[in-house]
């Protein structure tokens, strides 16, 4: 009788979950690299440090926008980009699992994972 407990509570769980979200989460760590180095990162108005650094990012459709800045330059903003992600391809069969993917963002993906941001020097008009 407990078998038949803890294999069909497994098999629920099974069901409930979906293969992109098991094997690759529902976030991804971004790369930011900058020249000149030591240019402050943000991201929805939050610090995430100096570069180089990582981001972790909540996956999405259409990622956040991020800020690099330093003193002297002219700041950069850009919105990572995002594809589908391959391990959710798994799931076109089974509607339930495309869905769960989808609600958690484990669909999509950032591509490329690395970044490097050219700041230009701010030129101050006389």
């Amino acid at each position: 009788m407990k078998l038949q407990f803890y294999l069909g509570f497994f098999l629920m769980a099974l069901l409930l979950t979906s293969c992109a979200t098991i094997f690759t989460g529902s976030t991804q760590t971004i790369a930011i690299n900058s020249t000149p180095s030591d240019a402050k990162v943000e991201m929805n108005g939050l610090n995430y440090g100096r570069t180089p650094t990582t981001v972790k990012m909540k996956r999405a459709m259409e990622g956040d926008f991020i800020k690099v800045s330093k003193e002297g330059y002219k700041p950069v903003l850009f919105q990572p980009q995002t594809s589908i992600n391959p391990v959710a391809i798994i799931n076109l069969l089974n509607a339930l699992f495309w869905l769960i993917d989808l609600l958690t963002g484990a669909v999509w993906r950032y591509s490329p994972t690395t970044y490097d941001i050219i700041l230009e020097p701010a030129i101050d008009k006389i």
